[in-house]
């Protein structure tokens, strides 16, 4: 069965090029995958509380099976409450998967965002 995935983008800077480079990402990864878009958010500036609502909505009518994003940035800033999303999303049997990262599980977030950091 083909699986049907949200794909989600981000620039905090009102970026048209960065928006339209990870869709490029993004688009390819769902066609290697033989999924099919059912939805695209693009936003700039912070993340949007609606869009989580209506994401939250959409897994709890299983509309969607995969949400995907280029990486953890686009997502979310706060560890806690990204876990909480994908804890949530995958009760419904949503995968949440960065591009970047790979699949995301609400025992990996942790270990993600401490990979982001460098050490000097």
């Amino acid at each position: 069965m083909e699986k049907r995935y949200v794909t989600m983008c981000r620039s905090e800077t009102v970026d048209m090029a960065e928006t339209d480079r990870q869709q490029k990402v993004l688009d390819e990864t769902v066609r290697h995958e033989k999924g099919k878009i059912v939805r695209q958010y693009i936003e700039f500036g912070k993340a949007d509380i609606m869009k989580l609502r209506t994401l939250r909505a959409m897994a709890i009518d299983g509309e969607f099976d995969v949400l995907l994003f280029e990486s953890l940035e686009v997502f979310g800033y706060a560890p806690d409450e990204v876990q909480e999303e994908v804890r949530f999303l995958n009760k419904y049997g949503v995968k949440v998967i960065s591009a970047e990262e790979g699949e995301m599980t609400p025992d990996n977030i942790a270990y993600l965002y401490r990979k982001q950091f460098i050490v000097c």
